[in-house]
């Protein structure tokens, strides 16, 4: 119990933040409306849902890709500074026997984990994820601009690049997201040369 006994501790003492992508058929209903094509209603939704992220619930049913670790940290140890970060990832298409060669990518979808775990206590983490019952946290989706339609992943393809996440300069309570994303493949037996198919970025803000 020593780091309890003398310095004590902050719990949760471990936190890390996951992505993964998932389909939502929520614009799909503007093509056919009782028989009447609502493109121009579609247009304007696609718009508002590309420039602000959301909190929402993104059922696990409509992941469609692996989750995957973006960043961890030691409470107890992190600067401030490593809270403002920028990663590198790499999504790969989560495969279930009978299901179609390609994917729909609709958005992303952030969550988060946390553990109080040291080494004189009893482990416990709780998750966020889209796999875990929802809480209050939910999850925080950034849409993929829809406006030219949404990018499909094929088998064997990856969604690969940087994802950015830093506090609002002018509000600290804000969250400021820059995803540079593109689709492809790497050549066979070659992790280092990567043919592009698509890409794009995403910029929005999560507002307090």
């Amino acid at each position: 119990m020593d780091k309890l006994d003398g310095m004590g501790t902050m719990f949760p003492n471990k936190c890390s933040i996951f992505l993964e992508a998932a389909l939502d058929k929520r614009l799909d209903y503007w093509d056919d409306v009782y028989g009447m094509d609502m493109h121009p209603m579609k247009n304007r939704m696609a718009k508002e849902l590309k420039n602000t992220a959301a909190v929402e619930i993104v059922s696990h049913e409509k992941v469609v890709t692996e989750r995957v670790l973006l960043k961890g940290w030691d409470l107890n140890e992190c600067s401030e500074k490593e809270l403002d970060f920028v990663v590198p990832f790499e999504l790969k298409m989560q495969m279930q026997e009978g299901e179609d060669d390609s994917v729909r990518l609709d958005k992303l979808a952030i969550s988060f984990d946390i553990g109080f775990d040291l080494p004189e206590i009893t482990p416990v983490f709780f998750s966020t994820g889209c796999q875990s019952e929802s809480t209050h946290w939910k999850q925080t989706a950034l849409w993929i601009d829809p406006t030219n339609g949404s990018p499909f992943l094929k088998k064997g393809e990856v969604m690969k690049g940087t994802f950015q996440m830093g506090r609002n300069p002018l509000n600290h309570r804000d969250m400021d997201f820059l995803v540079v994303w593109e689709i492809g493949s790497f050549e066979t037996g070659d992790e280092k040369n990567f043919r592009q198919r698509c890409g794009g970025a995403i910029v929005q803000s999560l507002k307090a």
